[in-house]
């Protein structure tokens, strides 16, 4: 078989492996936790009745104001925000616990309203302060806790994204892939660091951090102008090894490979490593594998046989019925979008 056959071939077996899990998606006994239900289910047994009733209402105001913020009704959202620092204020002079249990709800929730409102700096000593209650929190016997203190160097990569230092923001969440995989023993943000803490946080608390903020940053790095260099410093920064074996995270693994070796022009182990990323549990990280699939078709449109282009085609069409795709993402699968982005060097 010749080089381009074999290509051609792997090619194929990558379109097929993605089809078959869009096609026969895993329907799971039980549906996803989110990352903050399992946080809660960790701490209920260890403050009392009254302290949860309080620490709800906090929560649920939080919940409001997010909701309002995400859909750009910032004036209710500061009026929720108000209601959740009132509840806040009632359990001051009660447990210590509850309170930084409070503390570490509401101040990420008003950061990101501040972040809305443009008050950058505000917004990051808000998550330093947030951070702070973790910390204590994680001092005094909660190690998982250590999850939201990673969890808030997403959002702190967020800010960087608004302010548009962009590899800055892919540097930090490169970091916090080797942090979390072990290949680095601290994060430069915040203090104290604590690896072995990780190892009593559940597995699948983890995954969904990785899957959050993984997810979320492949998806801007291919709807931005310099997809390749920022591929590039996120591989770079995760400190990437061979042997998937060793990963926590195989589905991280292999999407990260994958797009190392199209870089290095190595095709075949671009395919290979894409092949074995569909072949792993990847139900809940569409994020990450509709980014994938942007790069495949321009993959497919950089190689130009009649079997890419009917693959290209395909894809086109089916990116048209993704669940949960955003819309920056979703414009580049229209005709012109696409058009512009495949015929990009590769």
């Amino acid at each position: 078989m010749t080089k381009a056959a074999s290509l051609d071939s792997l090619l194929k077996e990558a379109f097929q492996s993605y089809r078959q899990r869009l096609l026969r998606p895993y329907i799971p006994s039980l549906p996803p936790r989110n990352l903050s239900r399992l946080l809660f289910l960790n701490f209920i047994e260890i403050i009392s009745l009254q302290e949860r009733a309080l620490l709800n209402r906090v929560s649920s105001s939080c919940q409001k104001g997010l909701t309002a913020t995400r859909q750009g009704e910032l004036g209710i959202a500061s009026d929720h925000f108000l209601n959740a620092r009132a509840h806040l204020e009632s359990m001051d002079g009660g447990g210590r616990i509850a309170w930084l249990l409070g503390v570490s709800t509401y101040q990420p929730g008003i950061a990101y309203l501040e972040l809305k409102n443009g008050l950058h700096e505000k917004s990051r000593e808000r998550l330093d302060w947030a951070m702070n209650a973790d910390l204590e929190l994680e001092l005094s016997g909660l190690l998982f806790m250590q999850v939201r203190r990673i969890q808030h160097g997403h959002n702190i990569a967020r800010i960087e994204f608004s302010l548009g230092k962009r590899f800055v923001a892919i540097e930090l969440v490169g970091e916090i892939i080797a942090y979390t995989e072990g290949k680095i023993n601290k994060l430069n943000y915040h203090h104290d660091w604590r690896p072995k803490s990780l190892q009593e946080v559940p597995r699948e608390t983890l995954w969904l951090l990785m899957r959050e903020i993984v997810g979320e940053t492949a998806g801007r790095i291919v709807a931005g102008s310099s997809p390749e260099e920022e591929w590039s410093t996120l591989i770079e920064t995760a400190r990437l090894i061979q042997r998937s074996d060793t990963k926590s995270f195989p589905q991280v693994h292999y999407a990260l490979t994958a797009q190392s070796k199209r870089l290095s022009n190595e095709p075949e182990h671009y395919l290979r490593n894409l092949i074995s990323f569909f072949q792993t549990d990847i139900r809940y990280c569409h994020l990450l594998w509709q980014a994938l699939m942007l790069d495949f078709a321009k993959f497919c449109k950089y190689q130009d046989t009649s079997d890419s282009q009917r693959i290209l085609e395909i894809v086109k069409r089916d990116s048209a019925k993704w669940k949960g795709t955003p819309p920056i993402l979703r414009d580049f699968f229209t005709d012109d979008q696409a058009k512009n982005y495949c015929s990009s060097d590769s």
